[in-house]
């Protein structure tokens, strides 16, 4: 098994490309993609883009995935900071769906979060004060993300006027068909 490393193409495109044989794992600053990682999407800058297109959680979910990517992932701090310089930087919208959804059978507990790529939503997530609320009518299952704060908020899952931020960092999402209307 080689050794992988992330590396920006100019400021267009991201993609995995072999280390060239390093075999000191302190000799090379890399992270190990999957062997069968696909190159991203050519409007990926830093790993991340805008998608300007309003429409609900999935509708973006599936988008981001068109180029090899998924809704962002905000599971640490340094990843959060990340997305909200990549939001800042691409003059996003206020607010941008991204890839945390609430497990809809409750078999895990009624508020277990999971993000698009498999890991556990664990806190402290950023939810911003008084979130998840479920805005009481059961339906918010799915979380947008303020571009200033990088705070999160639960949202309908319905609501189709949201816009996105993509990732592409070689992490498959793994529950990408996620539709709570069909539990």
């Amino acid at each position: 098994m080689g050794r992988w490393i992330w590396l920006a193409l100019g400021a267009a495109a991201c993609s995995f490309t072999p280390s060239g044989g390093a075999t000191d794992d302190a000799a090379v600053d890399a992270v190990d993609a999957p062997i069968d990682a696909r190159p991203c999407g050519p409007d990926y800058v830093d790993g991340y883009r805008y998608h300007a297109t309003q429409g609900t959680w999935l509708d973006a979910e599936l988008e981001c995935e068109r180029d090899n990517g998924h809704l962002a992932v905000l599971d640490s701090p340094a990843a959060r900071a990340a997305a909200v310089a990549a939001a800042q930087r691409f003059n996003t919208s206020a607010e941008l769906w991204v890839g945390l959804v609430r497990d809809q059978s409750g078999a895990a507990g009624p508020w277990q979060w999971h993000w698009v790529t498999g890991g556990a939503g664990v806190e402290p997530l950023g939810w911003s004060p008084g979130q998840p609320d479920n805005g009481g009518d059961q339906t918010q299952y799915v979380v947008r993300m303020d571009r200033d704060s990088g705070a999160i908020y639960d949202r309908d899952f319905t609501d189709a006027s949201l816009r996105a931020l993509c990732q592409c960092d070689g992490r498959p999402p793994v529950n990408a068909d996620y539709d709570p209307a069909t539990p």
